[in-house]
């Protein structure tokens, strides 16, 4: 009788592992797919492409780099009386 709940015992203990390697093996095959479609992207032209002309400030031949300050670099775009200017005004008064 005792060696008949041990063992039923031992066999619960196995199942119950049994059961967290399946949930793990789930997970993991999950975020398996997750990273391969990740690589896909990654290895993809345009990524590749995206990446080089926001992060490396490259461009192509015969194509002309626009690099605007950030906002708090540059003096704040307002009229006299505390009016914003609209965006073209404020371009054009940049570069004119």
């Amino acid at each position: 009788m005792s060696n008949l709940l041990r063992s039923i015992y031992s066999l619960l203990q196995k199942h119950t592992l049994l059961e967290a390697a399946f949930s793990d093996a789930v997970r993991v095959q999950a975020e398996n797919t997750a990273l391969k479609k990740q690589l896909e992207v990654v290895n993809g032209p345009l990524f590749v492409e995206n990446e080089a002309r926001s992060k490396l400030l490259l461009s192509r031949e015969h194509e002309a780099m626009v690099v605007l300050p950030k906002e708090s670099q540059t003096h704040s775009f307002s009229k006299q009386n505390g009016q914003k200017e609209s965006p073209l005004a404020a371009w054009w008064s940049l570069f004119f």
